[in-house]
């Protein structure tokens, strides 16, 4: 495959074959690596696709006009999850193409919209929203840290986090891999391993509720998947095809999304009884934290032969690894 040069108004892109070390280049002015295969593709969004709105915004899934309001059957919440995410993630995997093909970031390809000048503005826009999501994760992971583990306080949990994610950056097609290769099937099994747990508790009817509200329901879903449109051509530039981007973005987000908020739906009936607050607190809100929590419920009922959470009684779900580890003591009495 030769070299294929892009030229958008004064703005020259170059795309070249990549590897397996391939790398982003320092500066736009460079060739750009485009080595990453549909399977990198996958793994990027599908841990792109798992996070704490899904588990948590079920809740509005469930509930769309509010509190107090009537719930949608399982039946509407499931089918609004479904549409919801695939609504959202088609033109995210839409918006990805112009990069694959062009070799142009996100915010350069809205000059060919609205113009170099004006372009300035869904840029600043834009970088305002990275701000506000890289504080929301940050602080997120340091209160899950912190949870767990409460002998360092939240501030240092924040700074080891941003190291962490500042260090990514250094080479972050290698991190793409070592996402694919190793987290990815992680997060996967650990979710299906939560949602295998979640199941054995009695359901409602499959159509008891109502479907009043399904297109409010079905819109917040879309609303999640959809911010990622700014933001998708920075990382499907570097991808091998357009077929590959597409094909990856589309299914990789859409399959972690789905889990996360059927996960969370059915935390919802079942669980937590309606009340977001206790669906799994800042332990198991995230993929990491999620799979410690299935690693030692595994070693756990291993050890004690039991399963509280496989038992008949209101056990709760616990918040906390402190009361995690009460669940299991009071059900060995």
């Amino acid at each position: 495959m030769a070299a294929t040069t892009t030229e958008d108004s004064k703005d020259t892109f170059v795309t070249v074959p990549g590897g397996r070390r391939s790398e982003v280049a320092r500066t736009l002015a460079e060739p750009v690596p485009q080595a990453l295969s549909l399977l990198d593709q996958f793994g990027l969004w599908g841990n792109l696709g798992v996070s704490l709105l899904g588990f948590t915004g079920a809740i509005f899934v469930l509930q769309p006009g509010g509190t107090g309001t009537p719930e949608l059957s399982l039946a509407a919440a499931l089918t609004a999850i479904i549409v919801g995410t695939l609504l959202g993630t088609l033109p995210v995997a839409l918006a990805g193409l112009p990069g694959t093909r062009t070799g142009a970031p996100a915010m350069v390809l809205l000059r060919g919209l609205f113009g170099a000048r004006l372009s300035y503005l869904p840029t600043v826009l834009n970088i305002l929203q990275c701000v506000g999501w890289g504080v929301f994760e940050l602080v997120t992971i340091a209160t899950a840290a912190h949870t767990v583990a409460p002998a360092l306080p939240k501030t240092g949990y924040v700074l080891i986090a941003g190291l962490a994610t500042a260090l990514l950056t250094i080479r972050p097609l290698g991190a793409i891999r070592v996402l694919r290769k190793y987290a990815t099937g992680a997060v996967i099994v650990v979710m299906i391993y939560l949602f295998v747990q979640l199941i054995r508790h009695p359901l409602p009817g499959f159509t008891h509720g109502t479907w009043s509200g399904y297109w409010a329901a079905t819109d917040t879903v879309v609303a999640v998947a959809v911010s990622w449109a700014p933001l998708v051509a920075d990382y499907t530039r570097h991808s091998r095809s357009q077929r590959a981007a597409f094909a990856g973005v589309l299914a990789g987000y859409s399959v972690t999304q789905v889990l996360c908020y059927v996960i969370g739906l059915l935390a919802l009936v079942t669980v937590a009884r309606g009340h977001p607050d206790h669906i799994y607190g800042a332990f198991i809100a995230l993929p990491l934290g999620s799979l410690g929590f299935a690693i030692l419920a595994a070693r756990l009922e291993e050890e004690l032969g039991i399963d509280p959470f496989a038992s008949g009684e209101d056990v709760g779900l616990p918040v906390t690894l402190g009361q995690f580890v009460q669940t299991y003591e009071n059900a060995r009495r």
